[in-house]
């Protein structure tokens, strides 16, 4: 930029000089000025004063008979001769009243003269007068030297005041110079634009950042011109309001977005100051280009609002929609939509997950192109949607049956084939709505109905569309209010273990099965019926399955004790949950050398849906626990989808039939056959076969006529505590 103010070095070096010129003529000529001045009046007074001394010892020898001249001056000789060091070349004479030399002592001094006298008197009456003179030479030599003296002093007091000063000023001019240099270099250099604006927003200066981001080729081009000049005109309004900031004498900031001479937009963070420049009134404003930064944020931006796979709006968006609604001052209603796309894992599975991903950009165009302008469609995550319909009808109905139609328009849109990498596939959603007033957009609630939907129409067998009805949100709350108190009774200890006894063909008692009851503290004993799903989906069955587990091990331990209980087995059902626990196997070898139970004693009942999810996992754990003695029940055999090549490589010791076969095992000859089949299966691949469910002695014949040599059921005696138990053994 160009200098503010022109140099003053000139003009102070000038006044500097002649301050100096001054103060060396005053003490050059001052000194043999008042030295004359001051020896002068000294060698005066000194004259007069010896005049006065003379003429009070002449007084009284002073006669008025001529007669006693030659006797008076010889005694005046005397006294004027009386010195003790008499001034060089001092004359001293004595005269009378008519101006008669009577007296004349030392020599006459040489020119120039002083002379000084004094009056002599007698009786009060003028007789004579006494004068004194001296040579002026040896004052004049002096105050030469005084002259002398004053010059040299003056020429010092000039170097002094003058050379000094302006070696003072030339090194801080030159500091200055070099300063400003580097402050010229550094606004040559730095990226932001440092510019000048006049008060009435005319561009005075700029640096050539600021001349880059106007694309201009000289500052000369920029200068003169309007600052609106290069502002877009949505922000002419926040420019003036800055400047008039400026302008009170305020700092100001603002953002604009600018557009340069060749047509560039840019964005321009600007701080603004007031300035005085020349005596006038000036606005410095430091404008920054962050345009990329602007650009990096909205990235940032459309990234948390957005998702990157299908490019809709995410969850973040909804909810800040949601969240709009819910201010909203009007009477329409708002649905939403959600929908799940059915057997997904299977095609992301055999597919691969490039295809699954091609599906969902392929769904997502499709939603996009069912719905009205100004709805929105949103990816929750996964393979779950949501479509937001805004707008819709005052009339409750009305707007339900809206948003129906668009459903059914989506349900159909997503019924044709897709064809992803080269492969025709299909995918059906299963979809939920929920119609609400906008002042009822409280988010969490209204995803919760649509989701609720959204699982009815899975569970009625997917493929579908459901409405949110108040019946499911009852059920919802009641589930929710069954888990709180499972809670509570988790940690109130209500959990309590019943044992029900397995028995061989010839009756005797070779082990129990573990039952978990609830002792409830209003409702008695509740059955696992009642809330064992409900521990499953809240996760509290992997804690009470370990409790479970435990206390198993600790009664084998015990048993192991006695003789006539020592042969005691107990089996123990796993949930899928705690089975895949990875620590899983670990914490069983563990419970078995803390408590010391016998590990061939206990029988972990599985199953078959741990055989759907990962059957190779499931056979390495059992493996490893079959290694330390530990033995296996499938449970529930007949009633799932096992595969007989993965039956045979699961290390089980027992099959369960199910009390589903056995009760109509004498009424339903399928029951019948199917027992036999699974009597048979067991016999060819080395299992025991064990009956549950069994509650008449011609239930137990007819299985013993089948080859079922082991039975569970009322008929040897309901689930019952511990002691009622072990009253059976005796």
């Amino acid at each position: 930029m160009r200098n503010a103010h022109p140099s003053a070095d000139d003009e102070a070096s000038r006044v500097i000089t002649r301050v100096a010129l001054l103060l060396a003529l005053v003490v050059g000529l001052g000194i043999p000025l008042g030295y004359w001045l001051t020896a002068h009046t000294s060698l005066s007074e000194a004259l007069t004063f010896k005049a006065r001394v003379k003429a009070s010892a002449l007084n009284r020898l002073i006669a008025d008979a001529p007669e006693l001249w030659v006797y008076a001056e010889n005694r005046m000789l005397g006294l004027l001769a009386h010195e003790p060091v008499p001034l060089t070349g001092e004359l001293i004479e004595v005269l009378d009243a008519q101006g008669q030399l009577l007296v004349r002592s030392g020599a006459v001094p040489a020119n120039p003269v002083m002379h000084r006298s004094y009056q002599l008197y007698d009786s009060g009456r003028a007789v004579g007068s006494i004068a004194v003179s001296t040579s002026l030479q040896p004052l004049l030599r002096h105050t030469g030297l005084a002259t002398l003296l004053g010059l040299a002093l003056g020429n010092l007091v000039y170097w002094v005041m003058r050379v000094v000063p302006l070696r003072r000023l030339r090194r801080a001019t030159q500091a200055l110079t070099e300063e400003t240099e580097r402050a010229e270099a550094t606004l040559r250099s730095i990226s932001d634009a440092v510019i000048t604006l006049t008060a009435d927003g005319k561009l005075q200066d700029l640096n050539p950042a600021g001349v880059a981001i106007f694309e201009a080729d000289r500052a000369q081009h920029m200068l003169g011109r309007r600052f609106t000049d290069f502002v877009t005109p949505a922000y002419h309004e926040t420019f003036a309001l800055m400047h008039q900031q400026v302008t009170q004498g305020q700092t100001a900031q603002c953002q604009l977005l600018t557009q340069g001479l060749r047509g560039a937009l840019r964005w321009l963070d600007i701080q603004a100051v007031p300035l005085t420049l020349h005596n006038e009134q000036v606005t410095l404003a430091v404008a920054r280009d962050v345009t990329q930064r602007k650009a990096a944020e909205d990235e940032i931006r459309s990234l948390a609002f957005h998702d990157q796979l299908t490019g809709l709006p995410n969850r973040h968006h909804l909810m800040h929609r949601l969240a709009r609604l819910a201010n909203a001052d009007d009477h329409s209603h708002t649905a939403l939509m959600m929908l799940d796309l059915d057997n997904f894992k299977t095609l992301n599975d055999t597919l691969g997950h490039d295809v699954g991903d091609q599906l969902l950009q392929a769904v997502a165009q499709r939603l996009t192109a069912c719905v009205r302008h100004g709805d929105n469609v949103v990816r929750l995550g996964g393979d779950e949607f949501v479509l937001l319909l805004e707008n819709l009808d005052p009339d409750l109905q009305q707007a339900t049956h809206q948003a129906e139609v668009i459903g059914q328009k989506v349900l159909a849109e997503l019924n044709h084939l897709y064809l992803l990498d080269g492969h025709p596939c299909r995918s059906t959603p299963s979809i939920g709505i929920t119609v609400f007033a906008n002042t009822q957009a409280i988010s969490k609630d209204v995803l919760k109905r649509a989701d609720l939907a959204m699982y009815q129409a899975k569970a009625g067998g997917r493929n579908a569309l459901r409405l949110f009805e108040t019946p499911m949100m009852d059920e919802v709350n009641t589930r929710a209010e069954l888990e709180a108190d499972l809670i509570e009774a988790f940690e109130q200890k209500q959990f309590v273990l019943h044992y029900q006894a397995q028995v061989q063909n010839d009756g005797r008692i070779s082990g129990a099965e573990v039952l978990l009851r609830w002792q409830h503290p209003r409702r008695g004993l509740v059955l696992p019926g009642e809330f064992i799903e409900a521990l499953e989906d809240s996760g509290l069955i992997i804690p009470i399955g370990q409790w479970v587990l435990e206390s198993a091990c600790r009664q084998l331990a015990q048993w192991a004790q006695q003789t006539h209980m020592a042969h005691l087995s107990l089996a123990v059902n796993v949930s899928a949950r705690q089975f895949e626990l990875l620590g899983f196997v670990d914490q069983v070898s563990a419970l078995l050398q803390h408590t010391g139970a016998k590990p061939a004693l206990l029988k972990l009942e599985l199953t078959e849906s741990l055989l759907v999810k990962d059957v190779e996992s499931t056979i390495t754990k059992m493996t490893r626990l079959r290694a330390l003695g530990v033995r296996f029940s499938l449970d529930d055999f007949g009633t799932g989808y096992s595969s007989l090549t993965y039956l045979k490589r699961l290390p089980l010791d027992q099959l369960k039939i199910d009390q589903g076969f056995v009760r109509d095992i004498l009424d339903d000859a399928n029951d019948a056959a199917i027992a036999k089949m699974i009597v048979a299966l067991a016999d060819s691949i080395g299992l025991i076969v064990i009956a549950e469910g069994v509650e008449t002695q011609a239930q137990r014949d007819m299985l013993a006529s089948l080859g079922c040599h082991a039975y569970q059921g009322y008929l040897f005696g309901p689930p019952v505590p511990l002691p009622a138990f072990e009253a059976q053994l005796r």
